[in-house]
């Protein structure tokens, strides 16, 4: 068994998710990291910046849709966590900067009620504010190309973008550490959806 395949969320634990915390949105999974959590969305990015999924006040927070997305459907999902030293959060995302690592696996995986989408990681890098990843919606397909292009330049590797047409997108962030405007930033693209 994969380990992805151990991960499933069921109708009936999203459901007690949702009870647990009403702003919960989707479940995250990302191969050989350790980053396996749920996924809130509030009206504010503030509000989980030091808040953990139970309301309790913690330094690690949660990991957050941006409020700037209006829906699940956006073409651009965006992601942000806390980088914790103790590896908790989004603090493996930066494993995913090294080639080795993407060598054996570009997945990450969201689960939502009664879907599991599975996405393909085609753009890695350090940003350092000359590029704007957070745009989750387009007004045009020429501006959506025109954001994949300038996200494929920015990439350490030349990961692959298969262009269908489609235009259904994650990106995710987090601090480096290193100072206050940079952000490790990884693109992926939803390359299939299973019906639960």
């Amino acid at each position: 068994m994969t380990e992805q395949e151990k991960i499933e969320i069921k109708d009936e634990e999203y459901t007690a998710l949702k009870e647990k915390n009403e702003d919960y949105l989707l479940w995250i999974s990302i191969p050989g990291t350790n980053i396996n959590y749920p996924v809130v969305k509030s009206k504010d990015n503030e509000d989980y910046l030091y808040t953990n999924f139970n309301g309790e006040d913690n330094k690690g927070g949660s990991l957050f849709v941006d409020s700037r997305n209006q829906s699940i459907d956006d073409e651009n999902i965006i992601i942000h966590g806390h980088n914790m030293q103790d590896k908790s959060m989004f603090g493996t995302l930066s494993k995913l900067l090294k080639s080795d690592y993407l060598n054996e696996n570009k997945k990450i995986y969201i689960y939502l009620e009664n879907k599991k989408l599975e996405y393909e990681i085609f753009s890695v890098y350090v940003n350092k504010d000359d590029f704007n990843p957070y745009i989750p919606t387009f007004n045009t397909d020429e501006e959506f190309n025109e954001y994949i292009n300038n996200s494929i330049k920015k990439s350490y590797y030349d990961l692959g973008y298969v262009d269908d047409g489609k235009k259904n997108i994650i990106t995710l962030s987090t601090c480096t550490n290193a100072t206050g405007i940079e952000r490790t930033i990884v693109h992926a693209k939803l390359v299939s959806i299973n019906e639960n």
